[in-house]
């Protein structure tokens, strides 16, 4: 009898099993037939995304010009340069989506491309637009707005967007020549996307890529952008132009002396060499040794002196390539020998005082050529720009009104010493907590304080989706230097308001990083939103998430 007992038992235990078994399969043949569904849709729907900045990555001008139809063949151009060189990639398929999208200033690039002569009106390269636009239901050419930064802020809105989406197997992005986009990049940079991305060269790298094309494959497609910057088509061909791109002629031989003329101290072959400029009483430093931007020009068909806009563009081309060399010195004398040689203008063309206008238009060209340059790139001035001298010293003590009650139009501000938050105004903070000082902690990172991270999230998104914008030098610093300044100046903010909007511009990443020097500066040198960033390693500080925010006192130093 119990061998009959045991044996049944053993065959129910049997059956139990087979029956575990069986479920089991079907539960691991409806994953995988699940999978492999996921994975078809997946497929099915996978894309390559062609982001470009279409205010820095400019078509050639032979398509611009043709209008409509310059814009259809742009289109398809540019969609069969990037299926030619993802073929051979191993994540590219043949039946991959190919979605590009161009965001521009079209009013401001309108306005550049007819006063620069290479179009006669705004029809045309409105029509090119809509070729572009037509050419495929995937292409679109896209108004960003006509306000600074706005194409910046739509592709890096995308970029975030898509590079972890999964029906995404790759992105190109092109943005070669605009700063923030390298600190951008660098700050979303990990070695699980960085096969992602692309990177697609239009006009000069700007200096800040540096740091990560080792890191990213690029190409450029030149038979579809442009190379160097656009040039005034309005002037008269009495000279030879020349690229103004100093890093590009350092590789290039000189036209003007014999093939066996030995090379120079500055790296041309057989190039001029390069003496020390006269000083300019606009800046306190030595010549900056950096070599010309071009060759002496001795073939000239006209005697006539250039164009003044000829003048002025080559200035500011010079000022420009100067800069990305050498931020940190900007050396006047120096700028206007580069046009000398450019233009073959003599040393007597600017002149021997303030009688003579080129004296002092060279000078205010040079010195809106920085100003320019800063507002673009986000850097601090050079050293020796002597009159930008108040970036260096403390904004002027002025008492702006009390703030107001947040729902209170009374200038009078009713307080509730319960809710209470501490005036953040930065010109405020300095004075209070110690003129001179950034907070630092033992590896010399900078510390933002006050500690914005508390303010309600409400008063964060009312601050950021506000309309017309407030002007973060106004309110935080009490010291806007543009004029007309196109933000708000006019409000009248709560502390907790105040605190929201000092939380909302640290959300800018600062070029400078966590070594910024700049004791006024209201950009981000950490993560604003503290130890509990919701956005982990999407978040474009998630390279300091975690930092030591302990103040070391032997680090309070500019």
């Amino acid at each position: 009898m119990a061998g009959t007992f045991e044996m049944d038992a053993l065959y129910k235990r049997l059956t139990e099993v087979r029956a575990a078994d069986h479920k089991r399969d079907a539960l691991l043949d409806d994953l995988f037939r699940k999978m492999d569904d996921m994975q078809k849709t997946m497929d099915r729907n996978a894309f390559t995304l062609v982001l470009i900045d279409g205010d820095c990555t400019l078509f050639l001008n032979d398509l611009v010009k043709k209008g409509i139809h310059g814009g259809d063949a742009a289109a398809k151009l540019l969609r069969k340069a990037v299926f030619e060189y993802l073929r051979n990639d191993p994540h590219f398929k043949h039946d991959h989506k190919i979605i590009i999208r161009i965001y521009a200033n079209l009013r401001g690039l309108t306005r550049t491309y007819i006063e620069k002569g290479i179009l006669p009106n705004t029809t045309l390269f409105t029509e090119f637009v809509l070729g572009f636009n037509k050419a495929h239901p995937l292409c679109d050419f896209i108004d960003a707005g006509n306000h600074k930064e706005a194409a910046d802020q739509k592709l890096k809105e995308n970029l975030n967007l898509y590079v972890y989406n999964v029906h995404c197997k790759q992105i190109i992005f092109g943005g070669s020549a605009d700063n923030g986009y390298a600190s951008f990049l660098g700050s979303i940079y990990d070695t699980d996307i960085s096969s992602r991305i692309k990177l697609l060269k239009g006009l000069p790298f700007a200096p800040e890529f540096t740091n990560i094309l080792p890191k990213l494959q690029w190409t450029e497609f030149t038979d579809i952008f442009r190379s160097e910057s656009l040039v005034d088509e309005t002037q008269p061909k009495y000279y030879a132009r020349q690229s103004m791109d100093p890093i590009k002629d350092q590789n290039k031989t000189t036209e003007t002396t014999a093939p066996d003329s030995p090379p120079s101290i500055n790296g041309h072959e057989g190039g001029t060499r390069l003496g020390r400029y006269q000083k300019d009483s606009d800046t306190d430093s030595d010549d900056v040794a950096i070599a010309p931007l071009g060759p002496v020009l001795t073939d000239l068909t006209n005697e006539a002196p250039p164009p003044a806009k000829e003048v002025e563009a080559a200035l500011i081309a010079s000022t420009n390539a100067r800069l990305a060399l050498k931020p940190e010195a900007i050396d006047f004398g120096s700028v206007k020998h580069d046009v000398e040689l450019k233009l073959g203008l003599t040393s007597d063309y600017w002149g021997k005082n303030e009688q003579t206008e080129w004296f002092v238009k060279s000078k205010n060209i040079i010195k809106k050529a920085v100003e320019d340059w800063m507002d673009r790139t986000g850097n601090p001035p050079p050293k020796n720009a002597t009159w930008l001298r108040q970036y260096f010293a403390p904004p002027p003590r002025q008492e702006l009104p009390p703030p107001a009650s947040h729902n209170s139009s009374s200038p009078e501000r009713s307080v509730d010493p319960d809710k209470l938050i501490n005036d953040i105004r930065a010109h405020r903070i300095l004075v209070e907590d110690g003129i001179g000082h950034i907070a630092r902690n033992n590896a010399y990172q900078r510390i933002d304080l006050p500690d914005t991270s508390a303010v309600p999230p409400y008063i964060v998104n009312g601050i950021r989706n506000r309309e017309p914008r407030l002007c973060n030098s106004h309110y935080l610093l009490n010291c806007c230097n543009k004029d007309p300044c196109p933000y708000d100046h006019e409000s009248q903010l709560s502390d907790e308001e105040f605190a929201a909007l000092l939380n909302v511009s640290r959300g800018q990443v600062c070029l400078q990083g966590g070594a910024c020097k700049n004791m006024y500066c209201i950009k981000g040198h950490m993560c604003p939103n503290g130890k509990n960033c919701k956005y982990g390693e999407k978040c474009r500080f998630a390279r300091v998430h975690g930092m030591d925010t302990t103040v070391a006192d032997q680090n309070w130093t500019r």
